[in-house]
């Protein structure tokens, strides 16, 4: 939507380079680019738009795009049908097909004002910019590409090595580190630890790995139902556990009352424990331990657990 804007207000030709990490994202960041068929988004349509102040922006482009490249079973429940705020379920993917649709307008826009306008799309990641010279260099990593090779990053402009040369750079960066809880630092190491579960690389893991293998997913936010959803996809039968980074417990919710979440005092036990047998067992007289709180979210509400 930057893109869009300058787009829009430029008054010469133009070279936009654009830097991103996996062909998919261009359009859709990690949210919109990163997901499957089944992922919806939950936020009706009106509230799902581009420009500011065209808050039917989203709703007026369902109802008039093309709808031949669209997530196919939408496309066929959807059918000619007309939309209006507050309708329906939506794939979230269909989003990046909003953005792109209306890049392209902005670009034909450019041109009818007799504009040259050259997007180039460059699959690496930015890791340095050096502004002493004249113009800004931006420099890029060895990515690896779908393909598990290296990225064929383009030298443009006779810059050295891998990196981009431009007048202008702009940090458009939507996905910052994952957030990686306390109790966690010590484990991040680990081959059976996954900390990004985009990452290409982790996603041929996951498909190779055994079916019948239990999975731990610390987080109970979106991300965390994506990835059980995936994961349903990919064949895996083990069991699924979810534990909250902040021990909050998420239930299926009556409508209306989403945001009245229930503590579970998980961040005490853990940010008192000293040691390792703390953590486990917990300190008598002061809190429970993992152990234990573990075991109560996890029975059987007929034994006076919870049920997760």
């Amino acid at each position: 939507w930057l893109e869009i804007y300058l787009l829009d207000q430029s008054t010469q030709d133009m070279t936009i380079y654009e830097i991103e990490t996996v062909q998919r994202r261009i359009g859709g960041g990690i949210a919109y680019g990163e997901c499957a068929e089944i992922h919806q988004v939950n936020l009706p349509p009106e509230r799902m738009f581009g420009p500011h102040g065209r808050q039917q922006d989203y709703i007026e482009w369902i109802n008039s795009a093309d709808r031949s490249q669209w997530p196919g079973s939408f496309r066929k429940a959807l059918g000619t049908a007309q939309i209006t705020a507050g309708s329906g379920t939506f794939p979230r993917g269909l989003f990046r097909h909003y953005s792109l649709d209306r890049l392209n307008e902005a670009k034909a826009r450019a041109a009818a004002r007799g504009l040259k306008i050259n997007c180039v799309p460059v699959m690496a990641e930015a890791v340095a910019i050096d502004e002493s010279g004249p113009r800004a260099v931006v420099h890029l990593s060895a990515m690896l590409n779908d393909c598990g090779k290296d990225a064929h990053v383009m030298n443009v402009d006779n810059g050295d090595g891998n990196c981009v040369v431009a007048d202008v750079w702009i940090a458009a960066t939507g996905h910052g580190p994952p957030m990686i809880a306390a109790f966690m630092k010590n484990v991040v190491q680990s081959e059976r630890v996954v900390i990004d579960p985009w990452c290409p690389r982790v996603s041929a893991i996951m498909d190779a790995r055994d079916s019948n293998e239990s999975i731990l997913y610390i987080g109970t936010g979106m991300t965390t139902y994506d990835l059980i959803m995936v994961d349903e996809q990919r064949g895996h039968k083990g069991r699924k556990v979810m534990i909250s980074r902040h021990g909050d417990l998420h239930f299926t919710y009556k409508r209306g009352d989403v945001f009245k979440l229930k503590n579970a005092e998980v961040p005490e036990a853990f940010a008192k424990a000293t040691t390792r047998q703390e953590l486990l067992q917990g300190k008598p007289g002061e809190f429970a331990g993992a152990l234990e709180i573990f075991a109560r979210l996890t029975s059987p509400v007929a034994e006076g657990g919870l049920g997760m």
